[in-house]
């Protein structure tokens, strides 16, 4: 409790304000998806196989902010933001043979996996710095760490295309990332300000899926896949900014 109250003295020896804000997003998003596992051949019984696709597409989202910034000296300012958004993704699908790269002149059994992705939820925390730069405009240095949920589907299609219960799953995932950002922010009044960012997000290396093979025609020869993901994206957000 002491170590609350000595941070809250000492933000409020600060020239410090709090503020909310709202903020529009472009996601220019791209998912590394990996299929991992073992596939079932006729003539060496199974293989091992790690098949990486990149699967890229745009998404817009909306969120809200909440933050702290407090005057270091005239030039500098830091600052510490929570936010979230909501985004409007489609979602991606793929269809995949995981032995196709390896040119295997026989038939496999896991030749027609599809495999979706959609983003959707967004949490942030955000500390960074304000530059001055003239009067009204500050340049702007910040380094996010995010967690994104992420919803996976994956499944087996049978020849013909029939899809069993049993060969199919769908889970969401929460991927922590961390995002280097730069930007501006333009001071349009006292109390008012608004905000022009650019950042990329790197995202953690998950396993989203363990394995979506379950039928026991194929589980009993030892077939299996999982699907890991390890996304990246360019993000640009414009914001308005409401100090108290």
């Amino acid at each position: 409790m002491k170590v609350f109250f000595v941070i809250f003295l000492f933000f409020s020896a600060l020239d410090a304000a709090p503020y909310v804000g709202l903020q529009g997003s472009y996601f220019g998003h791209q998912s590394n998806i990996k299929l991992k596992g073992k596939d079932f051949v006729p003539v060496n019984n199974y293989v091992r196989f790690l098949n990486v696709q990149k699967m890229r597409q745009n998404a817009l989202g909306l969120g809200m902010l909440i933050g702290y910034n407090y005057r270091i000296n005239f030039v500098f300012s830091g600052f510490v933001e929570a936010g979230y958004t909501y985004l409007n993704s489609h979602k991606l699908k793929r269809n995949i043979d995981v032995l196709e790269e390896e040119g295997l002149p026989i038939r496999n059994q896991l030749d027609d996996e599809k495999v979706s992705i959609r983003i959707r939820h967004q949490i942030s925390m955000v500390p960074g710095f304000y530059i001055s730069i003239l009067d009204n405009l500050s340049g702007i240095m910040a380094c996010g760490l995010t967690v994104t949920q992420y919803c996976v589907t994956a499944a087996h299609a049978a020849p013909g295309g029939n899809i069993r219960c049993d060969n199919i799953k769908t889970k969401r995932s929460f991927v922590f990332g961390i995002e280097p950002t730069l930007g501006v922010q333009y001071k349009t009044s006292d109390k008012v300000s608004t905000r022009l960012t650019v950042g990329y997000n790197i995202g953690q290396n998950k396993r989203v899926i363990d394995n979506y093979i379950g039928s026991p025609g194929l589980s009993e020869k030892g077939v299996r896949s999982g699907v890991w993901i390890k996304p990246c994206s360019l993000n640009i957000r414009a914001a308005m900014i409401f100090e108290f």
